[in-house]
């Protein structure tokens, strides 16, 4: 499994989200393939099926709480699997649209194309999964937490 350092991540996010700012808690993550990536969140809408949280609630489980949801089912998986790092996948925060006025949270993960590992996005709520910012989404981008 390829693994980021925690400087190529900043770089990284820097470079895909010009504006952004944020945190990054470890030193290295393991870095995801395409394919670990849906299956992650297919596992985690699963999970909130089962608990019947299986749609967005104005301040109760709106887009943030979905994303943070989204890493501890994360971070429940990777605790119980032994692995040594964390998983490459965090918070990100951005404007739909570039809007001022419509703040949004997301995940996103590092991705092993199989050719060079990139930045993905991730939309935690059902019936999403991976997807793509636009230009300007990417460049309203505000913070991040890893």
């Amino acid at each position: 499994m390829k693994t980021i350092t925690s400087n190529d991540l900043f770089f990284m996010l820097r470079e895909r989200y010009p504006n952004i700012r944020g945190d990054i808690d470890d030193a290295e993550y393991d870095v995801l393939t395409e394919a670990q990536a849906k299956e992650i969140y297919n596992s985690f809408q699963r999970s909130m099926w089962k608990v019947k949280l299986t749609q967005w609630l104005k301040n109760k489980l709106d887009c943030d709480k979905w994303a943070k949801l989204l890493i501890a089912h994360v971070i429940v998986r990777n605790a119980l699997s032994g692995a040594k790092n964390a998983k490459a996948i965090g918070l990100l925060r951005y404007r739909i649209g570039g809007d001022a006025n419509k703040g949004h949270a997301i995940n996103v993960c590092v991705i092993d194309n199989g050719s060079a590992v990139e930045l993905r996005e991730l939309e935690p709520q059902p019936r999403n999964g991976l997807t793509k910012l636009s230009q300007v989404e990417q460049e309203s981008a505000w913070s991040y937490d890893f």
